[in-house]
């Protein structure tokens, strides 16, 4: 399985971002595998896209390991990009991860973020507490009902 990182490198290799992009991209991402590769909710066997956990922060859904891999530009509104080929564990997932990019890609990270925010899984987590890790059952649920 990759790790949200090499799919962060994987998108950068295909396409100019910014670290806000990278995040909202990595959770769409990650949202719309667990609906498409999973027939139903369940806990311990589900199929995703990688083990990192997504955190509910001020200003949408962040996985912190690529917050801290990118942290020398986190906040940064230009566009980075990673240089050379990138190939991800399997051509299935290289191929997801290019139609969320034509999808959610042509969306700045502001706009990605207002997406996020009026969206039930960030919500719930963040009237825990910020920081607070966003369920798959909340993200699958979510989002199977708006595209099954």
């Amino acid at each position: 399985m990759d790790r949200a990182k090499d799919i962060a490198n994987y998108m950068l290799s295909k396409k100019a971002l910014t670290p806000k992009q990278v995040q909202k991209l990595l959770y769409y991402a990650y949202s719309l595998y667990l609906v498409k590769y999973n027939e139903n909710y369940e806990q311990e066997n589900m199929n995703k896209l990688f083990d990192d956990k997504i955190e509910a922060w001020e200003h949408g859904p962040v996985i912190r390991a690529v917050y801290d891999y990118m942290k020398k530009v986190a906040f940064s509104y230009q566009p980075v990009t990673c240089k050379g080929k990138v190939e991800l564990s399997e051509k299935r997932i290289e191929n997801f991860i290019d139609k969320i990019l034509s999808v959610y890609g042509q969306y700045s990270g502001y706009e990605l973020e207002l997406m996020t925010h009026a969206e039930r899984p960030w919500n719930e987590a963040m009237e825990i507490g910020r920081n607070h890790v966003i369920s798959d059952k909340t993200i699958y649920e979510y989002f199977s009902n708006k595209y099954k």
